[in-house]
């Protein structure tokens, strides 16, 4: 001030649409100061600020006024978020961000809040910071609000300008607890028996944000009759723990069905368990009712059938072969009776042919029955040349077979005492004449020299190589 009075005095800034007024302050004669005025410019890039100084009771120099120009950068974007929000029992705990664009710090001004089910809204929390380029979190922690439905996020600028998402809120999420239990299958012993002491092992968890409330545990067997009891304290968030219930008596049966339940206020959670024990009756008894006694009398009365059966065919069998000899030795006795009385001693041989292999035998021409050949083993029946009148031997007994085979043996045993020894026969295969009775026969000539028997008339002569 060059004047003699004292006067006021302001500065003005002017830019495109933008006109702002300093503060103003009084000036005593021979004395200066300065002189302040704030402008927001929105343009972008190059900007023309116009300024003078205004007085309201004194002259003004032309000096005092001027343009100057401002290049502005790109407002900054300032962006709130909220990340996360945690309930428990006890508090709130509310995670967010700030995030500011590259460019000057800046102050911020925050609000938080909640807003109620019925809508209103209530601000917990205001303040200002700092806001650094980059982004920064926050953690901010409230007492449990009952009636809260979502938490709310307000920033303002202080002093400048920004871009970017400067209100936020979230839904408080539905947070509960989430309890859960979990039987063994594992007992002490590993096989019960019914009457006695068992322990078993369960598992009790909480998966859910937020700590249950005291409730009980019942173990029941398939009768609903509680076999064990405990009150069971709060269960935190995200813990688990395993303990051991004892049973005092187990229940009978050689499968058990047990039940776990947890009941926590008006909600039950159940868990199944199927368990295999031992019977307290004996061993013994449990034996006898595992064996199949039905089985193993069908089994015995099926083994004696087949024995009886098989012992039957047998007797019929022989009782048809001694009917055969019985009735071939009757025939011979008759034979010899007839001839006897008569003096007529007829001891004349025929040769026949075996059916199977025509192998020629000699048999006595009075012989009628069954005929073995020796080279084949085949038997078929002879007649004889002539038919005599057979006396009657039902009058007589006859004789045991063995004993009629044995005076056969000794009639012929005595025969071959009267033929000359050392009888020969020789030949260049297998097959070989008998010398007495010429049947064929066979004897292996890789074993000869050798003493050979003719299954015929019994002669015994050596065999020999041609």
């Amino acid at each position: 001030n060059q004047g003699n009075y004292s006067g006021t005095a302001s500065l003005k800034l002017s830019a495109v649409n933008v006109d702002e007024d300093g503060s103003t302050i009084s000036i005593s004669p021979g004395s200066s100061t300065e002189l302040f005025a704030t402008i927001s410019l929105s343009q972008v890039g190059k900007n023309t600020v116009s300024w003078s100084v205004q007085s309201q009771n004194g002259y003004v120099s032309e000096e005092l006024s001027g343009e100057l120009e401002v290049f502005v950068l790109p407002s900054q974007w300032l962006n709130v978020s909220i990340a996360s929000i945690n309930l428990d029992s006890e508090k709130i705990e509310l995670d967010w961000s700030l995030e500011l664009s590259e460019g000057h710090s800046r102050q911020v001004g925050v609000q938080i809040g909640y807003s109620s089910i019925s809508g209103a809204e209530t601000t917990l929390l205001e303040f200002e910071v700092q806001a650094e380029p980059g982004m920064r979190e926050y953690q901010t922690l409230f007492d449990t609000i009952d009636d809260s439905d979502s938490f709310w996020i307000n920033i303002q600028t202080v002093s400048w300008v920004s871009l970017g998402n400067t209100d936020v809120s979230q839904t408080i999420p539905e947070f509960s607890s989430v309890p859960s239990i979990a039987l063994s299958a594992k007992t002490t012993p590993a096989r019960p028996v019914s009457g006695e002491s068992v322990e078993l092992e369960y598992t009790i968890a909480n998966t859910g944000q937020l700590n249950t409330g005291i409730g009980t545990l019942y173990l029941f067997d398939t009768n609903g009759m509680i076999l064990w009891s405990k009150t069971v304290t709060e269960i935190s968030s995200g813990s688990s723990s395993s303990e051991k219930i004892t049973i005092s008596s187990w229940p009978d049966g050689s499968v058990v069905d047990l039940q776990l339940v947890l009941r926590i206020d008006d909600s039950e959670i159940i868990e199944f368990g199927t368990f295999l024990s031992d019977s307290a009756s004996s061993d013994a008894d449990s034996l006898t009712n595992s064996i199949p006694w039905l089985n193993l009398v069908f089994g015995v009365v099926l083994a004696v059938a087949i024995i009886l059966l098989a012992r039957v065919g047998n007797t019929w069998i022989n009782n048809s072969e001694n009917t055969k000899l019985t009735s071939y030795s009757n025939k011979k006795k008759s034979k010899e009776k007839t001839a006897g009385a008569s003096n007529n001693n007829n001891t004349g041989k025929k040769e026949v042919s075996c059916n199977s292999c025509s192998q020629k035998l000699n048999v006595p021409t009075d012989y009628s029955g069954q005929v073995r050949c020796p080279a084949c083993k085949h038997q078929f029946d002879v007649e004889k040349e002539e038919e005599e009148e057979e006396e009657d031997v039902t009058e007589e007994m006859p004789e045991p077979v063995k004993v009629v085979e044995k005076n056969e043996n000794t009639e012929r045993i005595d025969a071959e005492e009267n033929k000359p020894k050392d009888m020969v026969s020789s030949s260049s295969t297998d097959i070989v004449n008998c010398p007495d009775c010429e049947s064929k026969l066979r004897v292996p000539l890789d074993k000869r020299p050798v003493k050979a028997r003719c299954p015929a008339c019994k002669v015994e002569f050596r065999a020999l190589k041609d």
